[in-house]
């Protein structure tokens, strides 16, 4: 489950969407020539037996007046590890020079 708040430069909207074993986590702007988007997943403690929150914060450029900024939090409902992320592409394909970075904070 996720609760989210999206702006686009002229308007913003909240809204609650995914499910209990997958979620809505970010929304990026329409392809345009020279633009990237970017988002930032955070998933605390993704190999532990409780079920796991999350946030995200995603944006983008378009050239354009309209650009999209989403802030969203949610509860990823199981009690196994996260073991897999899978990015999913809505309309079209990833830019030439696109990248994904998977992070890890070790412990101290």
């Amino acid at each position: 489950m996720t609760r989210a708040i999206r702006g686009n430069g002229a308007s913003v909207i909240s809204f609650v969407g995914g499910s209990t074993v997958s979620s809505y986590v970010g929304e990026v702007s329409p392809d345009t020539t020279s633009t990237f988007n970017n988002a930032q997943v955070y998933i605390p403690n993704y190999a532990g037996s409780n079920q796991k929150f999350f946030s995200v914060d995603s944006g983008g450029e378009n050239n354009a007046t309209t650009a999209y900024q989403l802030f969203n939090a949610g509860l990823y409902n199981q009690t196994t590890a996260i073991n897999q992320i899978s990015l999913k592409i809505a309309s079209s394909n990833l830019a030439q020079y696109s990248t994904a970075y998977l992070y890890g904070v070790k412990n101290a």
